[in-house]
């Protein structure tokens, strides 16, 4: 990928379909061969290298408008070959737009984008990836195949999860990061609160911040936001550092849908 870590993997896999990655990940997984999926490799960390078999997702680049969600926007479906900037070009017919295309949103693809939880200059307001997946088709470990959204928290491994979790809540709360955005470990916190509220756990937002490690993303469906019909821009000068960053709660509560420094 585009960071410093370079590996020869063991075989390549040009996916076509589901199917294809279906049979790797058996195959891998009866021989004890490590497997990760790349997109286009635009990650620094080296998620989209490894040593064993890499699955080229490229090809699965579908995508397609669903219909109207109910609290405003579209419904999409996209496969994790998807790019973001193509996706947003497609539904800027729609005056819609996915919202946590990151700084390389001309090369990230989808699937990477879900798994990494990408975030953007919009995120501030607008969420990162985890905030607009509604539901993904995921390959697990020994090659199975499930959609998120149909998994039942009373079987396993679900409740051990949800086990583990409840166990270890005084210190999940101690000790998770309260931050806007987050890419490290799993997302428990997210979970425990879910649990404490006695809603149904939504496991697509555990998947949608995995790394690839809980499952392999073949088809996802999203929610596109409605592009802002007016915009306005503020500038505002320092000539000290410190009294800028001690500004930034102040700007922050303002709910700004981008922020930067310069």
């Amino acid at each position: 990928d585009v960071g410093p870590v370079s590996l020869t993997p063991l075989a390549v896999v040009g996916v076509k379909e589901h199917a294809d990655v279906e049979k790797a990940v058996r195959y891998a997984y009866e021989h004890r061969i490590p497997i990760n999926a790349r997109g286009a490799g635009s990650g620094l960390p080296g998620q989209s290298v490894g040593a064993g078999i890499v699955l080229d997702m490229r090809s699965l680049d579908k995508m397609e408008i669903l219909g109207d969600h109910p609290d405003g926007g579209k419904v999409i479906f996209a496969q994790p070959g998807v790019i973001c900037t193509r996706l947003n070009n497609f539904l800027k017919k729609e005056s819609v737009f996915l919202a946590s295309y990151p700084a390389s949103t001309d090369m990230a693809t989808i699937g990477g984008m879900i798994a990494n939880n990408a975030s953007g200059a919009n995120s501030c307001k607008l969420g990162t990836t985890q905030h607009q997946v509604l539901d993904l088709h995921v390959v697990l470990s020994d090659g199975t195949s499930l959609w998120t959204s149909e998994i039942k928290s009373d079987r396993q491994p679900w409740n051990r999860i949800v086990e583990l979790i409840r166990k270890n809540a005084a210190a999940i709360v101690y000790h998770y990061p309260r931050v806007p955005k987050n890419s490290s470990g799993y997302n428990v916190l997210d979970i425990l609160k879910q649990l404490e509220h006695n809603v149904p756990v939504d496991w697509t937002r555990l998947f949608a911040h995995s790394e690839g490690t809980l499952g392999i993303i073949t088809e996802a469906r999203l929610r596109a936001l409605p592009l802002a019909t007016q915009k306005a821009t503020c500038i505002v000068y320092f000539t000290d550092l410190q009294d800028a960053c001690r500004a930034i709660p102040a700007v922050f509560s303002l709910a700004p849908s981008c922020f930067d420094m310069a």
